[in-house]
């Protein structure tokens, strides 16, 4: 846990005069989790975050500010659950900072394999974001991976593209986004391709 986070948390349980075992009965986190996390020896997952915060009776998301250290491994790369978790939460909540800082990490990145493994975690939000109804908050990641996608044939990139034609077809933008989804056809998945010739028809 990086020192601001556990610095925040020590302070609401010093103002409750609260140790270890009083945290865990109202987090409902074992005493043995919660030992290992204030103590530094274990990362601490976006669920124990939650359950902390309301545990210590502070509001939804109050400390995902100080959370964004966290989601990285001890080799300096995103971990998959951590980012993708937290990204999906902080989209959902309206945590436009900490989405911004996250997203520029996942986009500015050097290596290309990272950079790539990124937008892997990057589709998977957005397709949950998508598949919850979510569709005008996905669509922003749908458009990082169509900018960013250097791979012409990747599944994913024509996915997108189906994706932001379906999200913006009842816009100006609809007509404008209908040809890169014709061009990427061969390359999506088969459910999808079978979807986005519906849809092109019924747009026709």
């Amino acid at each position: 846990m990086n020192t601001i986070l556990f610095q925040k948390i020590q302070h609401s349980m010093k103002e409750k005069k609260w140790k270890k075992i009083d945290l865990a009965k109202n987090s409902g986190i074992h005493i043995s989790d919660i030992s290992r996390l204030l103590n530094h020896k274990q990362a601490l997952s976006l669920k124990h975050l939650d359950a902390i915060t309301k545990g210590l009776g502070l509001a939804e998301g109050s400390l995902y500010p100080y959370y964004p250290e966290e989601c990285f491994n001890e080799n300096k790369v995103l971990d998959k659950r951590r980012s993708v978790q937290f990204l999906y939460k902080c989209i959902t909540l309206g945590y436009e900072e900490q989405c911004s800082d996250l997203l520029l990490t996942m986009t500015a990145e050097i290596s290309d394999t990272i950079r790539n493994t990124y937008l892997t975690y990057m589709f998977s939000v957005a397709e949950r974001l998508f598949k919850a109804k979510k569709e005008e908050k996905a669509l922003p990641l749908y458009e990082l991976i169509i900018e960013h996608e250097r791979n012409d044939f990747s599944e994913q990139l024509a996915t997108s593209y189906f994706r932001r034609f379906y999200i913006e077809r009842m816009t100006e933008n609809g007509q404008h986004a209908l040809p890169y989804v014709v061009e990427h056809l061969v390359c999506m998945p088969r459910e999808i391709r079978k979807e986005a010739y519906l849809w092109i028809a019924a747009f026709y």
